[in-house]
Order: C-alpha cells, then structure tokens, then sequence
C-alpha cells in the first residue's frame, strides 16, 4: 500500500496542487478525479483485506487454533 501511495497518489496530488484550474477543462479534471476515486477503491480494499487478515492470525494461538 506504501508503494501504491507514493507511486501514484503522492504525485498526483502534487500534480493537482500545480496545476492551474482556470486552464484545464472540466473534462480533465473529471477524468483524473474519476481515476483517483476508482484507484483509492482498490487500495482501500486492499488496506482492510491485509487488517481482516492480520486480526485472523492474531486469533490463532502457535498451534493453528482460534484463541478461545
């Protein structure tokens, strides 16, 4: 997820902060706002797939069995 951020979205939003919004078309700015909301979807799945997982292994004692 850490290289996910800084090789996408770190730069986008630096990109973003540059840019000049009385020369880009609303067209533009649709498209990336668009592929940035689709984008974090996907690393925010993928955030609380590694948390569902961590919490599994931290109810399993040494053995394999739920902690009871």
């Amino acid at each position: 997820m850490i290289v996910a951020t800084l090789a996408y979205f770190v730069p986008e939003l630096m990109a973003f902060a540059k840019t000049d919004p009385s020369n880009t078309p609303a067209a533009e700015w649709l498209r990336r706002g668009n592929n940035w909301q689709h984008l974090s979807w996907v690393r925010g799945f993928f955030m609380y797939l590694g948390f569902v997982m961590l919490l599994i292994a931290l109810t399993k004692n040494k053995i394999g069995k739920s902690v009871t």
